[in-house]
């Protein structure tokens, strides 16, 4: 009798392992799937009904900061205040809310899976709804560094017949240089002639490396052919071919939905100047696998076609302001024709399914449909939020795909802008990725 007991007791222990590991295991799984399908941070029109959906059953506890609203007792008054989800509440195990925010700006919703194990915090915001005009024009963007960006640095012959680098083990890919003995650098060839001219001396170079200043001592040296060098090679500019995100009411503009890296170093250029101009698209490379396709454009840089000021090189995109010459000049009327003014959608309203890409391919923009195939709420890279694939067969015939000079298209689902197209998958151009409008406008 005992040993039967003692292995009825083995079996229940077994059981009740085997059932505390599952469930282990399943709260670590939906700790896991929340990250990505609930917003860190999620925004709420103020006065609007904004409704959260969740992929697994959750209780929310919505409360103001530095305040909470208790329901009231009375369950008939629980049901209803929960059908209309005021914020300040504790919600029952559920698979969505509806929020109407109120006056304070921020919340708080702490989560729970079935109401017991913790799965995250997430910040509301209250925000006002806005429109932009979207764009979908082609620009011509030429970006001034800050200071000169090193490429990379190597040797060469000095005039003994000895292999020198004098900038080696100092200066690396990467480093910007600002100053020159505590002068502005301006440029690649005014920097050039202050080497050339040095007559070997010693400068102090002002360097700009992972955002920290710091000052390096390098000796020219004489080359071969009678001139001083650092064995150093730089950039001081950058220009291509980009799409016109939005312009804000109050005449911001947004583009590229990415920073401008440069080309060899790979790191993100620093902004001194730059500008956007009026282009148009001449040929079109249709891409291939494993071979972007790209468009080709006419970079005048003309002050005829002058749009703006390019003031930030981000993560997120190129932003500036459309000058009021431009808007006065006429040239304004016609290029700010083609812009359509949409309503922003916020982040969770962004959902699998069809929409479309706004982009410019001859005349004038037009919309060429898309799916949107994942959303990715909490994406380290925030400009690879939404991964979309191209099935407008008339743009496919053109374009094979997503081409480079297309980043910035923006994208439409439901009647709002929610993004802009960013990045594309060399093995198979008809997909890529794409940013936030949300993201993008933090930023303006």
């Amino acid at each position: 009798m005992q040993a039967r007991e003692k292995k009825i007791w083995g079996y229940r222990i077994f059981l009740y392992s085997v059932l505390v590991a599952t469930a282990v295991a399943m709260m670590f799984v939906y700790r896991f799937f929340v990250v990505d399908t609930v917003p860190d941070t999620i925004l709420l029109r103020k006065g609007q009904e904004e409704t959260i959906e969740f992929q697994m059953p959750v209780t929310a506890r919505i409360h103001a900061s530095g305040q909470e609203l208790q329901y009231p007792k009375e369950t008939s008054e629980v049901a209803e205040t929960m059908s209309k989800a005021v914020a300040g509440i504790e919600t029952p195990v559920t698979t969505s809310v509806s929020i109407v925010s109120g006056d304070a700006a921020t919340y708080t919703m702490d989560l729970k899976y079935m109401g017991i194990f913790p799965m995250k915090s997430v910040k509301l915001s209250t925000v006002s709804d806005r429109q932009v005009l979207i764009g979908g024009q082609p620009i011509a963007i030429y970006m001034k560094t800050n200071g000169v960006l090193v490429i990379d640095t190597g040797s060469y012959v000095n005039q003994r017949g000895e292999e020198v680098s004098p900038a080696k083990d100092i200066l690396q890919p990467g480093d910007y240089i600002i100053n020159v003995d505590g002068e502005p650098v301006s440029g690649k060839r005014p920097f050039t002639e202050q080497v050339e001219n040095s007559d070997g001396q010693e400068m102090i170079l002002t360097i700009l490396r992972g955002g920290q200043v710091s000052d390096v001592a390098v000796q020219p040296c004489i080359s071969e052919d009678g001139i001083y060098k650092l064995g150093i090679w730089v950039r001081d500019s950058a220009q291509g071919i980009g799409t016109l995100s939005y312009i804000t009411s109050d005449g911001d503009f947004a583009a590229l939905g990415h920073g401008i890296n440069d080309t060899d170093v790979g790191c993100l250029m620093e902004l001194q100047r730059g500008s956007i101009y009026e282009t148009s698209i001449l040929a079109v490379r249709k891409a291939e696998e494993k071979q972007p396709g790209e468009l080709t454009g006419i970079l005048t840089f003309e002050e005829t076609d002058f749009i703006g000021r390019i003031e930030e090189n981000t993560d997120k995109g190129i932003y500036g302001s459309v000058s009021e010459e431009f808007i006065l000049s006429g040239n304004g009327d016609e290029f700010l024709g083609d812009c359509v003014a949409y309503p922003v959608a916020l982040k969770q309203e962004v959902k699998t399914g069809p929409a479309q890409v706004y982009f410019e391919l001859e005349e004038a923009p037009a919309f060429y449909d898309i799916y949107i195939d994942e959303v990715h709420y909490n994406s380290g890279e925030k400009n690879r939020g939404i991964m979309l694939t191209i099935t407008d067969e008339v743009l496919l015939q053109k374009t094979g795909g997503i081409v480079q000079g297309m980043s910035g298209s923006p994208i439409v689902q439901n009647g709002r802008i929610v993004g802009a197209v960013t990045h594309v998958l060399v093995n198979d151009p008809t997909r890529g990725y794409g940013i936030f409008i949300e993201e993008m406008l933090e930023n303006n």
